[in-house]
């Protein structure tokens, strides 16, 4: 696990209406706290939210490789997480 750059923090903040819809809920915050990634025909990455002072969401986002032009998309979601790691998805 790696803490959060700016960069990631843009980056996951750019899916959170993303994420919302598909939880069917508002994030009264939405900080990721840690990641990590994996570079394959562009980048997975998993990462630790805190959507409240208590709570976080754990994701798994895929950013494929610029020359696509496709956006980042959610690969996989799992909400009311406490744990201090991530759980593979």
């Amino acid at each position: 696990m790696k803490p959060i750059t700016p960069d990631l923090q843009a980056k996951a903040q750019s899916i959170q209406s993303l994420a919302e819809s598909k939880l069917g809920e508002k994030f009264e915050k939405f900080e990721a706290t840690e990641y990590r990634s994996q570079v394959v025909a562009g980048t997975v990455y998993h990462f630790k939210v805190l959507v409240s002072d208590a709570d976080a969401v754990h994701l798994k986002i895929f950013e494929p490789l610029p020359c696509t032009k496709n956006p980042m998309q959610i690969m996989g979601i799992q909400k009311a997480k406490k744990e201090d790691e991530l759980i593979p998805m």
